[in-house]
This record gives structure tokens, C-alpha cells and sequence, in this order.
């Protein structure tokens, strides 16, 4: 949104609305372009020449033929009283909207940006959507929706003439919030799965000081107590840090965070450090605000810097003059000891917590004259110590003299520039905006936005659109350029840069001509910069060995990190060569392009698995610990380093272990282990194995096992350099291990050039398992065979393990010691060739529970029979 007269600024804080609606649309296109949408914005600055009429937005909607438009805005009542809360508006009645999918639409985005805040900060939380027609009580509605041919709605955020809710529509990070926020409600709305990442934010304000009365601070909230500026938030896991911004609203926000558990630290210079544990959940914000205790300095003060310097000349007629102390300063004895000659009249403003005091002049100071600004005793600090000596310095002001470019950027001759680079030219003394940007010229012509800074001392152009890809750029300031003061760039100034020219494919996992792939692999491809998602249908191809499709699920989320990651949802086939194509339309959003066709090639695993004796299902976490409890643990993030059983990966059953693990030094080790280890059954020779999920972390996997007599053994099984389901094992020989056997402890240890976190996922634990079959790629048996069952003795339920070499008629039966048949596992049923197995629970043909003893089974074939002796205990 965007209002034609520009009525919506707002004093303090120099709030501007059509500045927040720009801002948060911005945000809400970079979010929604990294999960996949196409999105069009109806004005790509904030300026004048760009302010369409409301027609004319819903004439670009329509002729796009879009699924959905939605209009940014923020509220005012229009009179004194004050409120905040969202509101959302949809074309048509109340209970007749003209779509009733806008309707829906509202519902999902009125909840996201309640839910975007604290409720604490809202100061009323019962849904407010409307139908336009309704709400205006006529059938004109609003101009923004009344020639849409598709749903939509427009969005008042919050209440900006709220003096409170407008200092916090300054932090652009509070806007970002509420756009990820609308983001959320897209997802919803399209059933488009929820974002795996969360958000935290807050409010930190003094548990003491409190806001002018004239900001109307709402009853019910804390809104009467004062923000903290340049407060810094540290989290961790992650080492991430937020510097608080400068406008009186004391927000933080982190967003796009792993789901776990985090810590907060909250520190201010003048104030006592706090700090809060806090959860975060996928798709969802948390809020922790904080009271901060103030901790009285009762030093003198001094004045640290000024603006202008001492004895500055050239100064701009318009410049800000600042007096920087090291202590926060009352502003009341501190203006009144403030004087400048000769005269001028301004008004002052404060910031960096009331230590630095600006003073600007409502009318321009005089060519060619000097002033003399002053700050005597009588300015005293907030805890009543005055400054010891008068601070006094001069500066003159400028006169018509030409200018000249001091620095700029990009550099001359730089290559490999971003397609998106703002381009930044400073000069040596104020200069007209208006002539300066009419000499501003850039070839081959780009589009873009002017925005000054430094007191009209630097100019920065912000192309609308990309530049072109891979060509030179010739930027060029004419001596048209006039200084503030009237006197023309000495010279013509040109600089040149040349643009990316290709996007940079970085890795691919698998390579080319990879081997041993896991049939159920997570395929990973890096590039350079984050991905266009609307580049990459029919330029990212999956096929088989028959050049058919493989279909696919896709992470999304990975894109705005550069990465386009997917895997099978079927397991491939095993010994299967499959081909990845690359095209050369995969594009980032710079809008730079791959450029080529790469083919990938890989083969999957030919190695074959029999089933073994599975003595560890990762069905439930059981007597597993955290990586936390484990006193093998080390350099590990305790919080963001975890153990559960989910149901989102699993190899059999329903469930698999999943361990996440962060490390916060080079020779972490991550442990996972049991408080009453896992018997895994006597063995002297033999493999022990387990299904595992790799994360390409190259750090490495570790088994913790031991025997009867205490002996352990820390075995090493080998760098995760892979994705998808492996079958990880180990050797355990007579002369490492005797007696019976047990499962320790699970570790991930830090390697060199391994990645510092990563998760991966453990199933179906077994011992027993035959020799891999290689060569017989359909997995065929080589002979038959009749495992011992485990376990043995067994209560209440045992497995017993079998092999075909071919198709055969199969019977397997259960007879106690005096040689009665009890029970049928398989009655004379014809079963394919291949690793089989049965759970036996201990009861009869009847369902009768048997009593304890010796029983024996008997598996028969076509031609093979076998059979074997078990204990039952009660």
C-alpha cells in the first residue's frame, strides 16, 4: 500500500507508512520466492513515480492472472483514543464475501499476524475481519480490491498512530517479522506444508524507566516502560547476535531457527545482564521480553565525539550537529546547557540511549561562517553528576565550491560483481539531490531507486531488477551534479564493473560416477547463491535406467541456502545406475543462470543384506539417554545436542532413532548411550550391525560395546560420508569380546572439515547377519539356512530368522519337549525366495500362554529341513 498524499507520517518517530508497507512487501517477496511462489510486487520503490492508482494495481494483477492479491498496510484510528490490533479486509459482506476463499484467506492471515506478537502487546485478541462493504456501509468497499478477478485481501498490521506500536515499525526486523507472519499464512492457506524453521523475538525495556505520557501507553501491557536501545541478545547454540537499532523500541528478533531449546543473554551497558531459556517449534514464533535492571554509573561525564570535528570547514548548511557522551545524560539540564553562535534554531532529538544528543537546525546555517556550538557544567547525567568543564568546538560551513567523488563502490574493474549490487558514490561536500541524480547515468540502462545518506554526502542506486548478467557496466556522474551550495562536479567521474556471468555449481552429492549409493539417498547439489524456485521445474530431472522419472520429494527449505535437495520416495533399485540432469535454466535470484547441461551419474549399492537377529528395534527411546547424560560426552552443545524416536524416517517398524548433535569444539564427541546396555546376544565371531540414515557430515560414526567381563570397546565404523540407509557394521572377534555381548553407547565424533551439527538416524540394530551376498543383485539367498532365535531364553515373544535360495513351500512349527506340536507359524505356504522372519509370543495354536521350558522349532522345505532348540521363561 501506498497513500497518493503521503498523510501517514507520523511525529515522533519520523514514521512514514508507505516506507513499513514497502519494507515488510520486500521481505514477504524474498520469503515467498525461497519456498517456491512467483510473486509481483506493484511498485518496486517508494517515491512518487511509482505510485499507482489503485485501479491500475488490480489492472497488473488481473493481466498476470494471479491466484491471489493481498494489499501490506498499517492502521489509525483518526482520532485520540488508542488502540492496536490487526484487522483484514475482504471484498464483499460480512457473511457474503464476493470470494469466499478471501474470506478463508483472512481468518489464516488475521491469526499469523496476531500471532507475530506477543498477546501482550496487542490491546485487543478477538479476530477482526471484515467484509469491505460491510465495514463501509456501501458497496463501493475498498478501490484496492474492487476490480480484482481473483480473491483478496489487504492487511492492516497494527495501529501506527499507536506512538508506541509506530517506534517498532521502524525496526525493519519487527516488519520482516510480520511478513514472515503473512508467509505462514500462504503456506496454510495452500496446504503447503508448514516451515521447518521458527522464530524468537521480544521486547527488552527498563523494569523502572517509563515512556513519555504523551505516547499513550495502553493499560494491560508494559507498554509505559521504557525500550532499551543498542540492547545486544546473544544466542546460542549458534553464537547469533542482535544489536538493538536506535528507535525507541527495544526489539530483537531470530529467525529461521532449528527446532530445540536455546539460551538467551541479554545485555546492555548501563543495565544488568539477564538472560531465558526458550523453546522453538517449527512454523511458529515465541516471544520472551525481558525488564532489565538498570545498574547507576555515578562517574562524571565527558564528551567523547563531536559532529562536526573541531575546527571542521566545509561543513553542509544542513548538517546535524551531535555531542556523543560516554554516560546517559538528562535531557532536560542537558538541552538548556546546550548554545550555538551564532544562533540558529532547531530542535533537539536524543539517541544511543540518551548519551548522544543532536541538535537540528530548522532553518540552514549560513555560508561561509563560523559557529561555535557549546555544552557547559550545568548538563548533568540521568544519576545528577554534572559534566566538569564547559566542551566547546568550531566548525565552518561551506560555500559554492565544486565537488569531487571521494570513494565508490563497486570498484573500477571489478568482475564477478552481484547482479544486485547497489551502487554506492560518495562525495567530499553536500550535494542536490535532484541534479546529482539526473547526471547519474549507468550503461547498458538499468532501472533502479536513489537513496541519499550522510547529509546528501553519498548517494547509493538500487537497480529495480537485476543487471545483465556477465557484462561490463559503465556508471557515469555527470558535471551536471551540483553541490547543496550551487557549485558543479569538477569533473565527469565514470567507473566500470562487470556482472556474474554464470551461476557456479559448488558440489553434488552423489558425484559423477558415484558407487554404493543408498537406495534410498538424499541427492544434494550446491550452488553458489540461493535458488529461483520458479527456475527449476523441467531443469532438475531424476531418471532411471530406462529414462523414466523417478518421482520425488523435495526440501524446499534449503533453497534460499543455495542447496536443491530431494530423494526417492520409493527405494531405488538395488545395482540401478540412475542420472541427475542439470539444465541450463536452473537460475538464483540475482536472476544469473546455470548455463549448461551436467549430467550426474551414479549406481546404487549391489550389496545385499539378510536379515539378522534384530535386538534393538528403535521403537521407543526405552533406557536411552541424552547425549547430555552421557559422561563421555564432550564439546557438545547441551540443549541443541539430542536423542528421541521419530516417525518421519524409519527403515522398518514404525520408528527410527534420531540423534542431532552440535558441537562447539573441534574434538567434540557426541554420545548416545543406554543405562542398561543392550544384551545383543553370545557371540565370539560374527557381525553387529545397524541401519543407518547418514547426514554427508564426514564426522564419525562410533559403536560402544562389551562383554560379561566388563571388557569395552570403543569401535570406530567409519566417516558418514554418505545420505539415505546403510547397513553400518562392525567385526567382533573371540579376541576382542567373550561371554555375551552387550550395545554400550552410539557416538558421532568431530572430525577435521566436518560439519559442526547434523542429524542422523538409526534403526533395526541386529546381530547374526549372514555374510552380504555380492553379485546376486535381486538379493537371492545362497543356500538355506534356519537362524538360532533371539533371544534365547526369550519373554515374552522371540524371532526366528530364515533363508531361501528359491521358491519353495515353507511350514514352520513349534513343539515342546516331549515332541507335541503346539503351535503353526506357517502352515505349508508357498513363499518367494529371500531373507524371512517370524515373531513367536509364546502361546498355542489356541492362544494359550505356554509354560516355561525347553521348546524346539522346525522349518521345512521343498527340500530342506532344519531345526532347532529354544527356552520360554515366564
Amino acid at each position: 500500500g501506498h497513500d497518493a498524499a503521503n498523510d501517514r507520517h507520523v511525529l515522533p518517530p519520523d514514521f512514514w507508512e508507505s516506507e513499513s508497507n514497502f519494507s515488510k512487501a520486500l521481505h514477504l517477496k524474498e520469503i515467498l520466492e525461497s519456498l517456491g511462489a512467483q510473486v509481483i510486487l506493484t511498485r518496486t520503490g517508494n517515491d512518487d513515480s511509482d505510485d499507482l492508482g489503485l485501479s491500475e494495481r488490480d489492472a497488473i494483477a488481473n493481466a498476470n492472472n494471479v491466484d491471489y492479491f493481498h494489499s501490506i498496510h498499517s492502521n489509525a484510528t483518526g482520532t485520540s483514543s488508542r488502540v492496536n490490533y490487526p484487522l483484514i479486509l475482504y471484498r464483499g459482506y460480512d457473511n457474503t464475501p464476493v470470494y469466499p476463499e478471501a474470506k478463508t484467506f483472512a481468518q489464516r492471515v488475521w491469526s499469523q499476524i496476531y500471532s507475530s506478537r506477543s498477546s501482550a502487546w496487542w490491546s485487543y485478541h478477538t479476530m477482526v475481519i471484515r467484509g469491505d462493504w460491510t465495514f463501509y456501509n456501501n458497496t463501493s468497499g475498498l478501490g484496492v480490491l474492487r476490480s480484482l478477478t481473483m480473491p483478496g485481501t489487504l492487511s492492516e498490521g497494527s495501529f501506527h498512530d499507536y506512538i508506541v506500536e509506530a517506534w517498532r515499525l521502524k525496526n525493519d526486523s519487527y516488519r520482516r517479522h510480520e511478513a514472515w507472519s503473512i508467509a505462514r499464512a500462504f503456506l496454510d492457506h495452500y496446504n503447503a506444508g508448514n516451515l521447518k524453521t521458527g522464530i524468537i523475538a521480544g521486547l527488552v525495556r527498563d523494569n523502572t524507566q517509563t515512556v513519555p505520557s504523551s505516547y499513550q501507553p495502553l493499560s494491560g501491557t508494559n507498554d509505559n516502560k521504557l525500550p532499551i536501545n543498542y540492547v545486544k541478545v546473544t544466542l546460542t547454540p549458534g553464537d547469533k547476535t542482535y544489536l538493538g537499532d536506535d528507535q525507541n523500541n527495544g526489539y530483537y528478533m531470530f529467525d529461521n531457527l532449528e527446532p530445540g531449546t536455546y539460551k538467551l543473554i541479554f545485555d546492555e551497558e548501563f543495565h544488568a545482564k539477564d538472560s531465558a531459556t526458550v523453546t522453538v517449534t517449527a512454523h511458529k514464533s515465541v516471544f520472551v521480553d525481558k525488564l532489565l535492571k538498570e545498574v547507576p554509573n555515578y562517574s562524571t561525564p565527558t564528551v567523547i565525539t563531536t559532529f562536526p570535528a573541531d575546527q571542521s570547514i566545509n561543513q553542509s548548511t544542513r548538517d546535524t550537529v551531535e555531542v556523543q557522551f560516554d554516560i546517559r545524560m538528562d535531557r532536560t539540564s542537558t538541552q538548556n546547557a546546550f548554545s550555538i553562535s551564532p544562533s540558529v534554531q532547531g530542535e533537539f532529538i536524543w539517541g544511543n540511549g540518551d548519551k548522544k544528543l543532536m541538535f537540528f537546525p530548522l532553518v540552514p546555517f549560513n555560508q561561509q561562517t563560523l559557529y561555535t556550538v557549546k555544552v557547559n557544567t550545568s548538563a548533568k547525567t540521568a544519576y545528577n553528576i554534572n559534566l566538569a568543564n564547559d566542551h566547546s568546538f568550531q566548525f565552518t560551513t561551506g560555500t559554492a565550491a565544486s565537488a569531487q567523488v571521494v570513494s565508490f563502490y563497486p570498484a573500477e574493474g571489478d568482475i564477478g560483481v552481484s547482479n544486485t549490487a547497489e551502487i554506492s558514490i560518495s562525495f567530499d561536500t553536500e550535494m542536490n539531490a535532484i541534479t546529482t541524480e539526473a547526471a547519474f547515468s549507468i550503461t547498458p540502462a538499468t532501472t533502479g531507486a536513489f537513496t541519499w545518506s550522510s547529509n546528501n554526502k553519498t548517494l547509493k542506486f538500487k537497480p529495480t531488477k537485476s543487471y545483465k548478467a556477465g557484462e561490463k557496466h559503465q556508471v557515469k556522474i555527470s558535471t551536471e551534479a551540483k553541490t547543496y551550495f550551487g557549485g558543479n562536479l569538477q569533473s565527469d567521474f565514470t567507473f566500470n564493473f562487470t556482472t556474474r556471468e554464470k551461476l557456479n555449481l559448488i558440489s553434488t552429492y552423489p558425484v559423477d560416477k558415484a558407487e554404493d549409493i543408498s537406495k534410498t539417498v538424499l541427492i544434494r547439489i550446491q550452488f553458489e547463491m540461493p535458488i529461483q524456485a520458479i527456475t527449476l521445474p523441467g531443469n532438475v530431472i531424476f531418471y532411471d535406467e530406462d529414462s523414466s522419472a523417478v518421482d520425488i520429494s523435495v526440501n524446499t527449505s534449503t533453497y534460499s541456502k543455495g542447496i536443491i535437495e530431494f530423494e526417492p520416495r520409493k527405494s531405488l533399485e538395488t545395482g540401478k545406475t540412475y542420472r541427475i540432469l542439470l539444465k541450463s535454466g536452473i537460475g538464483d535470484v540475482e536472476n544469473v543462470f546455470f548455463g549448461e547441461d551436467k549430467e550426474i551419474l551414479f549406481t546404487t549399492e549391489k550389496t545385499v543384506y539378510s536379515d539378522g537377529i534384530v535386538f534393538e528395534p528403535f521403537e521407543s527411546t526405552g533406557t536411552w539417554l541424552q547425549p547430555s547424560q552421557s559422561s563421555n560426552s564432550v564439546g557438545i552443545h547441551n540443549t541443541a545436542s539430542t536423542f528421541s524416536v521419530v516417525s518421519s524416517r524409519k527403515f522398518g517398524g514404525n520408528k527410527s532413532g534420531q540423534l542431532n548433535y552440535t558441537f562447539v569444539s573441534s574434538n567434540g564427541l557426541c554420545e548416545v548411550s543406554n543405562s542398561v546396555p543392550v544384551e545383543v546376544n553370545t557371540i565370539t565371531n560374527g557381525k553387529l550391525g545397524l541401519w543407518v540414515f547418514g547426514d554427508l557430515s564426514y564426522n564419525e560414526l562410533e559403536y560402544i560395546v562389551s562383554d560379561s567381563f566388563g571388557l569395552t570397546s570403543r569401535i570406530a565404523v567409519g566417516v558418514i560420508d554418505w545420505t539415505g540407509w546403510k547397513m553400518k557394521t562392525i567385526e567382533v572377534s573371540s579376541s576382542m569380546m567373550s561371554g555375551r555381548m552387550f550395545l554400550n553407547a552410539i557416538a558421532v565424533r568431530r572430525m577435521q572439515n566436518s560439519e559442526a551439527s547434523g542429524v542422523i538416524y538409526l534403526d533395526e540394530a541386529q546381530t547374526d547377519l549372514v555374510a552380504p551376498v555380492k553379485d546376486v543383485l535381486n538379493g537371492t539367498p545362497i543356500q538355506y539356512t534356519l537362524a538360532q532365535n533371539f533371544p534365547n531364553p526369550f519373554n515374552p515373544t522371540t524371532v526366528i530368522n530364515f533363508s531361501l535360495p528359491e521358491n519353495t513351500n515353507v511350514s514352520l512349527e513349534i513343539y515342546n519337549s516331549i515332541g507335541q506340536l503346539v503351535d503353526k507359524l506357517i502352515d505349508d505356504k508357498n513363499y518367494v525366495q529371500g531373507y524371512h522372519h517370524v515373531t513367536w509370543n509364546g502361546l498355542n495354536s489356541a492362544g494359550n500362554q505356554l509354560p516355561s521350558g525347553i521348546y524346539f522349532y522346525s522349518l521345512k522345505t521343498d527340500k530342506f529341513q532344519s531345526f532347532k532348540k529354544m527356552i520360554l521363561l515366564k
